[in-house]
């Protein structure tokens, strides 16, 4: 399975477009649940997501925040490397359990989104 996540990762820096479009400089990466225990179609393991990571690194990419990489779009600039940006939406629990434990152990930035209209709906 490293194998594929590899391939992933060299499909999105240049592969699939070849020479007639540059290559992407900035990647961003939607997760929705980091946990064993939901479905496989919108969850990674926290293996998973460590193996990502780790992948992303001997890759050469940097992790970037979301807030950097607008600025970085709006300056019109390329980066020097490979930036990639985490994303997690809607705010799950096993983020806060799962995700964040490994991210905040390694220093990595990442945004989530929270969907404010479950916590309106909450009755109390």
């Amino acid at each position: 399975m490293r194998w594929l996540a590899r391939l992933l990762c060299l499909f999105l820096w240049g592969g699939a477009a070849g020479a007639a479009t540059p290559a992407p400089r900035i990647i961003v990466l939607q997760y929705h649940h980091v946990s064993a225990k939901t479905p496989a179609v919108t969850s990674v393991t926290p293996e998973q997501l460590q193996a990502h990571l780790t992948i992303l690194r001997e890759e050469g990419f940097e992790v970037w925040s979301l807030p950097r990489v607008l600025a970085q779009l709006k300056s019109g600039r390329q980066p020097k490397k490979p930036v990639v940006t985490l994303t997690f939406d809607d705010a799950y629990q096993n983020f806060l359990t799962h995700a964040w434990p490994i991210l905040s152990q390694k220093g990595l930035p990442a945004t989530v989104f929270v969907p404010t209209s479950h916590i309106r709906d909450q009755p109390g």
